[in-house]
């Protein structure tokens, strides 16, 4: 009878935990009905949009004047400028942080497969633009490699290399308001990575007076 009494907190504590685990398992269950509910019909209300007029999106224009002009025979080099020119003529819009739902309640559903393009073309330029300013930072180039990764944020890009390469040849020069400058903006970023970049921009920023 002892024993018995000596474990009942014990079955009582694991009846109460239960309890709590089962409280809060509703609880989630219910936020991901509602989740999934709201998801469905805005879903539903994207898909009725009707098609919407394009012209006053914010789209990129390359020049090149933002691009190093350098005498060169590195491939890398050779190859990630010809892709970006390539991109010159085609429509590029930054639509990072976006989802499709979003695209089409805002645009029209009819209007999501040239976005998705527009998109698309976005994210290459952003890649070839990484590309290019890390081999030119490799090969010893950092004020051309500066030009490349300044124009690639300019234009809203996300990837982390980008600022971490470009964080890093500010930090090369003592150019400690430059980092600041960079961490500003890319707290503005919508964006997953923006965490990961701002704390890396911060570590950094500490070590340049």
């Amino acid at each position: 009878m002892l024993k018995l009494l000596s474990n009942f907190p014990i079955f009582t504590s694991v009846i109460v935990f239960s309890l709590v685990l089962n409280i809060v398992y509703h609880h989630s269950g219910n936020r991901e009905h509602r989740s999934r509910e709201e998801f469905l019909e805005m879903e539903s209300k994207a898909n009725s949009t009707r098609k919407k007029d394009l012209s006053n999106l914010h789209y990129i224009t390359i020049d090149e004047k933002n691009l190093p002009q350098i005498d060169t025979n590195d491939e890398i080099i050779i190859t990630c400028y010809k892709n970006i020119i390539r991109l010159k003529d085609l429509k590029i819009v930054n639509f990072t942080g976006i989802t499709n739902t979003e695209l089409k309640f805002e645009y029209g559903v009819a209007n999501l497969p040239v976005l998705s393009e527009y998109d698309m073309n976005f994210t290459v330029l952003c890649r070839e633009l990484n590309k290019m300013g890390s081999r030119l930072h490799t090969l010893g180039y950092n004020k051309e490699a500066t030009k490349v990764f300044e124009y690639a944020v300019e234009i809203g890009s996300d990837i982390s290399n980008t600022y971490k390469e470009l964080g890093n040849l500010y930090k090369d020069e003592g150019s400690a308001y430059k980092i600041r400058e960079l961490i500003t903006k890319s707290k503005s970023l919508n964006s997953m990575s923006k965490e990961v970049i701002v704390k890396y921009l911060e570590e950094i920023s500490s070590t340049v007076s």
